[in-house]
């Protein structure tokens, strides 16, 4: 699978062979259940499966599908954090992150898919069962190694591929005859029985001498129809285009299969050998391979061996470079780059020369997966090959020295990111770190459980400000910090600058009795270098609870007074502009301008893309107290890209905010309460709505009561539940698009009153479907499609389907023919 954005299903780096039957049981069963999970050994393919089944169910779900990742996650207290991360749930508030999940979830119609559950089969039981009571739209399709023992739970267990049957040996005939035709060879799935097969007598046929065993002969026509053997030729053509399955190498192929009982993994690691190899010499390597071993292969079930071996043969046929970086891959969490690979995995041993070549052996033989999206190529490693190579450490001084190896990496890379240069890309960095968060967040657990590590750990959660602050995560950053301070270890500069970090979170979380007490106790480590960056944060906490005099004083001398340019220059900007912001609120215009036009200025010079960001929702602010519309829009717009870009759900929340007041100023309403439905509905995601200030929450309410008399009822609702309905992606490219275009795509309004969802289902009925092949399409109960068509009906004022279903042609040419214009 190809890596993608966050949450959204990854693209297949290779064919999809078989598994119709598995795949359409999985989409059966999630019409029927709410909750269903794919089960199976390691190896099996459960996550193609489920994945195949998802991306066939995506025009289903309006809300999306959305695949979670949780083979990195060892902390299950993290769960729905890692889902509200893989969903770019904001984290800014104080709540438990089940109940913001779950809040955020409640009117979506989203399938949810929970990638290896095995290791925290109770936690992800628990959140389904909690996220399904409070979500209806919602449905749950997970991949475990078990089933995960919630009510209502359908589970189908993924077997390995059928493969050949082994023929039934023959006596031969006590006189000579012409053999007659051979019979196709039937399939089965693996393990196979020992059924005879029914066939023609034929003469063995003379054992070849070379081969430490011989193999029967076998149909290719009905060999080439069996799933093990389609997969094993797929992935052979693919290191060997010009292989063909014939009379001579069919044999071999079959027996491989077998002997790899029909386990998905297993033939392509086998398979990627027919580069250097023939089939023949591949099979006789894996016959003398012994197919038992010790500790967890002795332990597990046969086909579960069967893999284990597959990879330990894969192993033993690695150059003694490839084993060794093999092994210490398995240190990272999630994907890792060749810069990282190069800084974790080189030393005497393996000289950061040979690491590329390593990787790329690797690469070949399947072992590691290589994935290029635009100018970056990453790699991973599928779940058993980590785990084997995890088995391969040599005890645990290899095991401490790789993973502080791996966490001096990433240290390394997070203080780096924090000093962005002047014309460097701001955004890409920061986002290029965030997609590292498995592995950051690995380096940091391993500060907390390890005792001495917390300074270090201090340093990385104080270096990855920015994703706290700027990237959405505050509620990551706080928990690890004030772990890592609990430790009381550190000297007073590291705990200081980890304090005031802390503070300006709580704060931001609205928090206060929190952040004074970071602050208190940041002010008794009494560390001079620090007096300037703590009256900047004393500003923003008098700045978050509205305390305009207190925050001007603080952050007016932060920013002027002696010792300001002492401050670093992240922390120095977003001081001015909350004086700016300050400025604003206290009805300084002027002021305001000045000092944020100045602060826009000098980001431009630094490269400093998100407080500029800030900056322009300050300037949109101030261009509209003056009734420059155009500017404001502009500004607002700004700071809507660098916002989306980086998952700044306060900016982007703000932004869509602004820019729904502009449209209302400008008399375009459905725009107006599309975009201020969409900015609230992202408000009670991040916690504090408008900051609390009395200023924006009178001019939110005043906007929503003006809007509700421009608009009918049906329109203004229609438009509300748009703008909540919608993915962020789409509300933002719509917020960015043209400001008089009130449509969020062509022509919504020709299907109103009907919701989204009303449309859909109106569409299928113009296509002549019934209300119980409407409900197999969309994956929802027969009910639930009875319940829509009667809306439908109760809606537009008809009596009957044929009437709805005139109606929804008539919209979709008027569609044609506006799109046309």
């Amino acid at each position: 699978m190809g890596m993608n954005r966050r949450g959204e299903l990854p693209a297949e780096l290779t064919p999809f062979i078989g598994r119709r039957g598995e795949v359409a049981s999985v989409r059966r069963m999630l019409q029927h259940s709410r909750l269903v999970t794919v089960t199976g050994i390691p190896g099996v393919g459960k996550t193609r499966v489920a994945l195949r089944a998802a991306h066939s169910l995506r025009r289903a779900f309006t809300g999306g599908v959305h695949l979670v990742e949780l083979s990195s996650l060892s902390d299950e207290r993290r769960l729905e954090q890692v889902v509200a991360h893989a969903l770019d749930v904001p984290d800014r508030s104080t709540r438990p992150a089940a109940e913001v999940l779950a809040e955020y979830l409640a009117d979506r119609e989203l399938l949810l898919v929970l990638d290896t559950c095995e290791h925290l089969v109770d936690a992800c039981s628990q959140m389904a069962q909690t996220l399904l009571a409070a979500a209806p739209g919602l449905r749950v399709l997970a991949t475990s190694r078990q089933v995960l023992g919630a009510p209502g739970e359908h589970s189908l267990v993924v077997h390995p591929m059928a493969v050949p049957v082994t023929p039934e040996p023959v006596t031969p005939a006590p006189v000579p005859v012409t053999p007659a035709p051979i019979a196709p060879v039937p399939v089965t799935s693996a393990p196979v029985t020992s059924a005879p097969v029914t066939s023609a007598p034929v003469t063995p046929a003379p054992a070849d001498p070379a081969a430490p065993e011989s193999v029967a002969p076998v149909s290719v026509t009905a060999l080439g129809e069996c799933d093990s053997v389609r997969l094993f030729l797929d992935r052979v053509r693919a290191v060997d285009p010009g292989f063909t399955l014939t009379g001579d190498n069919a044999p071999a192929v079959a027996e491989l299969c077998r002997r790899l009982d029909g386990i998905p993994l297993a033939i392509e690691l086998a398979a990627v050998r027919a580069r250097a190899l023939p089939v023949s010499r591949i099979l006789q390597l894996i016959r003398e391979r012994p197919g038992n071993g010790s500790g967890a292969i002795a332990t597990a079930d046969a086909r579960h061996q069967t893999m284990w071996a597959a990879i330990a043969w894969s192993h033993d046929l690695c150059t003694a470079e490839e084993r060794t970086l093999w092994a210490r891959l398995s240190v990272f969490s999630g994907g890792f780059d060749l810069v990282a690979a190069n800084a974790v995995c080189a030393d005497e041993t393996l000289p950061a020369g040979r690491v590329f070549p390593a990787l790329d052996g690797l690469v070949e033989k399947s072992i590691v997966v290589c994935v290029k999206q635009g100018h970056r190529t990453h790699y991973r490693m599928l779940d058993s090959i980590r785990e084997y190579g995890k088995a391969q450490w040599h005890g645990p001084a290899e095991a401490l020295s790789l993973a502080t190896r791996h966490r001096d990496h990433y240290l390394a890379e997070a203080e780096a990111a924090s000093r962005t240069p002047p014309g460097g890309d701001q955004v890409a960095e920061w986002s290029r770190v965030r997609d590292d968060w498995p592995n950051l967040r690995a380096a940091l657990e391993f500060c907390a459980a390890r005792p001495g590590e917390a300074p270090v750990g201090l340093r990385l959660a104080s270096a990855l400000w920015f994703l706290w602050v700027a990237c959405g995560m505050t509620r990551d950053g706080r928990h690890h910090l004030e772990t890592l301070l609990a430790f009381g270890e550190g000297n007073p500069a590291e705990r200081s600058r980890a304090l005031l970090r802390l503070a300006y979170l709580a704060a931001g979380q609205g928090d206060f009795t929190a952040a004074k007490a970071a602050l208190a106790e940041c002010g008794g480590l009494g560390v001079r270098e620090e007096r300037v960056h703590m009256l900047k944060v004393q500003g923003t906490v008098s700045f978050s609870r509205g305390d305009i005099e207190t925050a001007d004083k603080c952050l007016s001398e932060a920013v002027r007074g002696p010792g300001g340019e002492s401050l670093p220059p992240t922390v120095r900007l977003t001081a001015m502009v909350e004086l700016g912001l300050t400025y604003v609120w206290a009805g300084r215009i002027d002021a305001a301008a000045s000092v944020l036009e100045e602060c826009r200025a000098v980001c431009l010079a630094q490269g400093e893309a998100w407080s500029r960001s800030w900056a322009d929702i300050g300037l949109a602010l101030v261009a509209r107290a003056k009734g420059d519309a155009a500017a404001a829009v502009q500004h607002a717009r700004g700071a809507l890209r660098v916002g989306h870009e980086l998952q700044d759900a306060v900016g982007t929340a703000l932004s869509m905010e602004l820019l729904a007041w502009i449209a209302a100023d400008e008399e375009v309403p459905e725009r107006a309460a599309r975009l201020l439905s969409a900015a609230h509905q992202r408000w009670s995601s991040v916690g504090r709505f408008l900051f609390g200030s009395p200023h924006f929450l009178a001019e939110h309410q005043r906007h929503e009561e003006r809007l509700g008399r421009l608009l009918t009822p049906a329109a203004y609702a229609d438009a509300v539940s748009a703008g909540r309905a919608l993915p962020t992606d789409e509300i933002v490219a719509y917020a960015l698009g043209p400001s008089d275009s009130p449509a969020l795509t062509p022509g919504p309004s020709l299907w109103a009153p009907l919701s989204p969802r009303e449309r859909e289902v109106a569409e299928l009925v113009a296509d002549g479907l019934t209300n119980r092949q409407i409900a197999q399409r969309l994956v929802v109960a027969r009910r639930t499609v009875d319940t829509h068509v009667e809306h439908i009906l109760a809606k537009l004022g008809f009596s009957g389907r044929a009437q709805v279903a005139a109606w929804a042609a008539n919209r979709r040419g008027d569609e044609r023919r506006r799109g046309a214009l």
